[in-house]
């Protein structure tokens, strides 16, 4: 899984963290944040191999907006994301 968090700048304070992914270490390679959500893709396992997941975060609150796991034969990976537009997150990513 994979942790995303908000800070506060001037204090380091975190008002929220949340947690994405499976129960395995899967790392997180991109973060967007477009119109009030912030994107974030990564790596997650699915118990064979590893699948895309991007997940759609409230930046105000932390709370899921929605999620999404891309899933094909193989390992998938998703080094880079472009958003435009509000809700909307699209990876870039490797399928092997």
């Amino acid at each position: 899984n994979f942790r995303t968090a908000r800070y506060h700048a001037p204090t380091g304070a975190s008002p929220w963290s949340v947690t994405s992914g499976g129960p395995a270490s899967d790392p997180a390679y991109a973060l967007r944040s477009v119109g009030g959500v912030v994107y974030v893709a990564g790596t997650s396992s699915n118990g064979t191999n590893n699948d895309v997941l991007t997940v759609g975060l409230d930046a105000a609150t932390g709370a899921e907006v929605w999620q999404d796991r891309y899933d094909q034969s193989g390992n998938e990976r998703a080094p880079a994301m472009a958003a435009a537009g509000a809700r909307t997150g699209c990876p870039e990513g490797v399928h092997a």
